[in-house]
């Protein structure tokens, strides 16, 4: 299975209002994406986007973390 992550704004009822942009991973399975997205140095989001999700190659979402919480990236749900 191919698996994408994108940058998503979310409310604060934790709806997406926003897909700012999304890249493909090489994972082949959940487990690896996350730990893929969690190795990256990514830029911080500024006013677009909050949150990635792991999508599978239909676009659905499987799971989701806040880019940050405090100074750490936050735990996948």
């Amino acid at each position: 299975m191919k698996y994408m992550v994108r940058a998503v704004s979310r409310d604060l009822n934790g709806k997406v209002t926003d897909i700012a942009d999304t890249w493909p991973l090489n994972a082949t399975t959940v487990e690896d994406a996350k730990a893929e997205v969690d190795r990256q140095h990514w830029r911080e989001p500024g006013d677009v986007a909050n949150t990635f999700e792991i999508t599978d190659e239909s676009g659905n979402a499987l799971t989701w973390r806040p880019f940050r919480k405090g100074s750490k990236p936050a735990s996948w749900s």
